[in-house]
C-alpha cells in the first residue's frame, strides 16, 4: 500500500466507524458481493498510476451500484465520469468529511440516484475519437 493510501486510511480510521480494509485480495465472488451488500460506504482510493494516466475505475465500481452500495471515490481527473457516473467523486483532502456527512445523515440510504446516472452513463452514445488522441496511435 502506498503512504498516500495509508494516509487516507489513518485518517479514516480516526472518524471511529466500523472499517474492513479490501486491497484488491477479495477474489471469492460471493464473499465480494456479501461484503459489498453488507456495507453503508465503499471507498475507492486511485493509485498513483490512475492519477497519471488520467484512468477510472468503471468496472469495479460499476458492480458496487449495482449492488445498491453508496460509492465514495477519489476523484482521478477523468471529468467526464466524474461528472455522469453518479458516484461520489471527491477530492483528496475532503473525503473524510465526506464520509462524515454520507454517514451522519445516511446519505447511503438513497443510492438509486447513483445507479440510474450509471445507467445514463453506459447508454450514452459516445465517438471513441473523444477517448483517443488519434495522432498518437
Amino acid at each position: 500500500m502506498n503512504e498516500k493510501r495509508k494516509k487516507i486510511l489513518d485518517q479514516v480510521s480516526k472518524l471511529g466507524y466500523n472499517l474492513e480494509l479490501r486491497i484488491n485480495n477479495l477474489y471469492n465472488y460471493r464473499e465480494k458481493i456479501d461484503l459489498i451488500q453488507k456495507s453503508k460506504i465503499i471507498l475507492s482510493i486511485t493509485s498513483n498510476d490512475a492519477k497519471t494516466c488520467n484512468t477510472n475505475d468503471l468496472a469495479r465500481l460499476s458492480q458496487i451500484v449495482s449492488n445498491n452500495t453508496y460509492i465514495i471515490a477519489e476523484k482521478t481527473g477523468d471529468k467526464m465520469f466524474e461528472t455522469i457516473s453518479g458516484i461520489d467523486f471527491v477530492d483528496e483532502n475532503s473525503i473524510c468529511s465526506r464520509i462524515k456527512e454520507v454517514i451522519d445523515n445516511k446519505l447511503y440510504l438513497n443510492t438509486t440516484k447513483q445507479f440510474n446516472n450509471l445507467y445514463k452513463f453506459y447508454n450514452l452514445d459516445i465517438e471513441l475519437n473523444n477517448f483517443l488522441k488519434m495522432n498518437s496511435i
